[in-house]
Formats: C-alpha cells, sequence, structure tokens
C-alpha cells in the first residue's frame, strides 16, 4: 500500500515538472509560477499556477504618450496521476463517467444541428470558424436542452466537494486544467470549463483540450497572485542551501 502511494505521489510529481515546463515555455512568458498554490483558502490549493502581468496602453486624446495599464491573468493546473484522483468523492464514478461522455457526443452531434438551424445563436465575429463562440443554452432545440440538464445532474454526482466544483463556483483564474498521464482522461469525460493537458514522458505535454476563459473578481486575482509569491518564497526558504566549500591551502615551500 505505501509503495502504491509512493508511486502515485512520484507521478504527481511528474506532472508538475512537465506542466510547470510548459508554462514557462507559453509565449509571453509567465511572471511568476508557484506550487501548491492556495486559492479561495488554505483548504483549497492547486498543484501549479502561474500569472502573466503585462503592461498596455491605452491611447487617450489629451495625452501623447498614453496611459498605461496593467493586465493580470492567471492559468491554474490540478495534476491527477490517476483516474480515482479526478472524482476522489464520487464511489460509482466511471460508471457516470461512462454516461456523461456518452451524452456529451450525443449533445455535439445535436449542435452541430444547431449551428445550421440557429446561426444566430454565434456569439462573436471571428475570422476562423474553429475559434466561434456558440450561445447553446439559448438553443430552443428541445432534445439539447434535455441532455444539457441530464449532463448538468450527472456532473454534480461526479464533482460534488471536488477541487474542481469549487473552483469552478468562484473562478480564481482565467484558464483552468486537468492535466493526466497521457490518454489517462479523455476530452469528452471532463467537464467543458476545464482543459485539458496530457503529460507523455518523452513527448512532453499536450494540449488536448483548451478551456473557455473565466471571468474573475479583481480582488481574486490579487489574492492568487500575492498566494503564487508566498508560494514561491516558501519553496526557495525550504530549498537546502548547499554549503560552500573552504579554500584549499596552499603547501607551503
Amino acid at each position: 500500500m505505501a509503495s502504491s502511494v509512493s508511486k502515485i505521489n512520484q507521478e504527481r510529481l511528474r506532472l508538475r515538472r512537465a506542466v510547470a515546463s510548459w508554462l514557462t515555455a507559453r509565449r509571453p512568458k509567465p511572471s511568476g509560477l508557484g506550487f501548491d498554490v492556495e486559492t479561495t483558502g488554505a483548504r483549497l490549493k492547486v498543484d501549479v499556477a502561474a500569472c502573466w502581468l503585462q503592461n498596455l496602453k491605452h491611447n487617450d486624446a489629451n495625452d501623447d504618450n498614453g496611459n498605461e495599464v496593467l493586465k493580470l491573468r492567471h492559468a491554474i493546473v490540478l495534476c491527477c496521476p490517476t483516474r480515482e484522483s479526478c472524482w476522489p468523492e464520487c464511489s460509482s464514478a466511471e460508471a457516470i463517467v461512462a454516461e456523461v461522455s456518452r451524452l456529451r457526443d450525443e449533445a455535439e452531434a445535436e449542435e452541430c444541428k444547431i449551428r445550421e438551424q440557429e446561426p444566430e445563436l454565434r456569439a462573436d465575429d471571428v475570422l476562423f470558424e474553429e475559434l466561434a463562440l456558440w450561445e447553446y443554452e439559448r438553443s430552443v432545440n428541445p432534445h439539447y436542452q434535455e441532455l444539457r440538464q441530464r449532463l448538468a445532474e450527472l456532473e454534480s454526482m461526479l464533482y460534488k466537494g471536488t477541487r474542481l466544483e469549487r473552483l469552478a463556483l468562484r473562478p480564481m483564474a482565467e484558464k483552468m486544467y486537468i492535466a493526466t498521464p497521457t490518454g489517462l482522461l479523455q476530452p469528452n469525460e471532463l467537464r467543458r470549463d476545464w482543459g485539458l493537458l496530457w503529460v507523455d514522458p518523452d513527448k512532453g505535454t499536450e494540449l488536448v483540450r483548451d478551456c473557455k476563459p473565466h471571468s474573475c473578481q479583481p480582488a481574486d486575482q490579487m489574492k492568487l497572485l500575492n498566494n503564487i509569491l508566498a508560494s514561491t518564497m516558501d519553496m526557495i526558504l525550504s530549498a537546502s542551501v548547499p554549503r560552500r566549500r573552504k579554500p584549499k591551502r596552499m603547501a607551503q615551500a
């Protein structure tokens, strides 16, 4: 048992390191990154969190130089080394996940029809069709609305009391991801408001599905920024400091 727990912990550490490498490779590069970062409270932590602090210039007719404003964005990641760790509070998770996957495939088929029959639900005008946002929740398709309701009920059973549900209720970051070993979790098995990362020992981290941006309160953004800085400081203070070797004395002639 102890050996099994140790292997799971080692896998979680591997996922964390891989995710951290993936985040630091993003452009623009993160301004800060931390591990075991508190969110809404000390009992609700994420495995990895990163922040981006950018200076943006807004032109002002009365100011030749323009006004500089700060834009703060975050991404948080939960690392799940096993399927059980994805739904730790649910005893019949696998049966529910299978049903969720089936219903989600059916819902996606209905969404294809909705895009053809209700084009007015397209939320924005973008250059690439794959980036378009659709307000499916406004659809008049009765079967689709029944599927949405059933999926919501099943997801409530799956995620009730989990970190995913608590973080979704009060988003602290614009981007939220789950990281698992490659193939462990499929995109249609995960909540739609979370992104999915696969980590392969040889190929690194792959973005399998991006998440939709979450709207966050400025106070929560600042709180998460402070928590990232605090976690980084704790990590530095807890790291062992290498001892300096004493210089060798030159042998006297």
